[in-house]
Formats: structure tokens, sequence, C-alpha cells
């Protein structure tokens, strides 16, 4: 065996260690999960080929999202999710209620926070466990906010002679959301930790795992 070859079996070694170390994280699994999914989902009337290219391009973006610890890449692949759950709409939930698709929104949701939350272990934090149970909590709280919400639009819709209803009620759903997720939390945050944070400061990128 030769230098080069030698070399080249050590580094994908090292490559194969570094996936199984870091992007086999509970959090990361859950997110290619939810990527692999809505994939195959999406593209499913499209033949197996398009499924295939649908699966790896979502993982190249999330693995990019995941490795790199950047915001920009993991808000390009979750909105690539969402562009395969709005493709979905043709396949899995055709025919279904808009409720269910607030609901599949919402795992695009779960998805982004899920790869946020590998963030912290990148960034070696001590993160406490009420952490991990706010960040569900948030997205059950967006999904069955964002499902009620699509349901009453409906209703009203549906009992109306117009339907020009729903786009208000749509609004004030998305605003109460917002304000839910947005602002409260930070009227209960303590005085301490609302004078350590400084509008506009930039975080150091994380570190890579070694």
């Amino acid at each position: 065996m030769n230098n080069l070859t030698r070399s080249l079996i050590e580094r994908l070694r090292s490559v194969l260690e570094h996936i199984a170390d870091h992007h086999a994280a509970p959090e990361l699994l859950v997110a290619v999960i939810i990527m692999t999914g809505w994939a195959a989902a999406g593209f499913a009337d499209f033949g197996f080929f398009a499924v295939i290219a649908a699966i790896v391009f979502g993982w190249l973006l999330h693995g990019v999202a995941a490795e790199t610890g950047g915001f920009g890449w993991l808000w390009l692949s979750t909105g690539v999710l969402l562009l395969y759950i709005v493709f979905a709409r043709s396949t899995v939930l055709a025919g279904t209620s808009p409720v269910w698709m607030a609901a599949a929104g919402a795992t695009a949701l779960a998805y982004n926070e899920a790869v946020r939350t590998n963030h912290w272990r990148r960034r070696r934090a001590r993160t406490g466990v009420a952490a991990f149970t706010g960040s569900v909590a948030a997205v059950l709280a967006a999904g069955l906010l964002g499902m009620a919400g699509m349901a009453a639009a409906q209703f009203v819709a549906d009992g109306a002679q117009s339907g020009r209803w729903w786009q208000p009620l749509a609004a004030a759903t998305l605003f109460g959301l917002a304000v839910s997720l947005l602002v409260l939390p930070t009227l209960r945050s303590p005085e301490s930790s609302r004078e350590r944070w400084t509008p506009g400061t930039r975080l150091p990128a994380p570190p890579k795992p070694k």
C-alpha cells in the first residue's frame, strides 16, 4: 500500500468518524428524517430518479447547514424543505384540508429548530433541559395555532357568501403567533439577561467539532 492510498484511507476514515460523531446527533437525525420524508413525498409523482435527486439535494443543503453552523444555510435548507412540502400538496396532501398544510408547515419549523439546537452543541454550550423543552413547546404551539387559524379561516370562508375574510383572519393569526413567540419571551426575561444583550452584536461563528 503506497503513501497516497494510505493517506486517502486515513482521510476517508476521518470523514466517516466525523459524520458518525457529529451528524449522528439525535436532533440532526430527526432533521434528516423530516427532510427525507418530504423530499420523497413531494416528488413521488415525478418518478424514482426525481425522488432520489430531491433527497440528495436536501441532504447536501442539510449537511452544509449542520456542518458550517451558518444561519444563512439553515434558512436556505428550511426554505427548500418548505418547497418540498408545497410539492407534496399535489401528492400525499392532495385533497386534504388546509389544516393539514399548516401541520406540514410546522414540521419545517421543527426541522429548523432541530438544526438550530444542534448549533448549541457545536458551541459546546452548557444548555439546560429547559432550552430543549422550550423549543419543542414553541414548535407545538406554532403548529397548533397555525392549524387553529386555518380551521377558523376555512370555517369563515365556508360560512359566508364570500371568502374574503380568510385573509385578515390568517394575518391576525400570524401576528398573534409572532407576538406570542417573539415578544412575550423578552418581556419575561430576567433584567440581567436583558442588560447583557446588545442589539446588533454579531455572534462569532461556532467552532468546528474536533
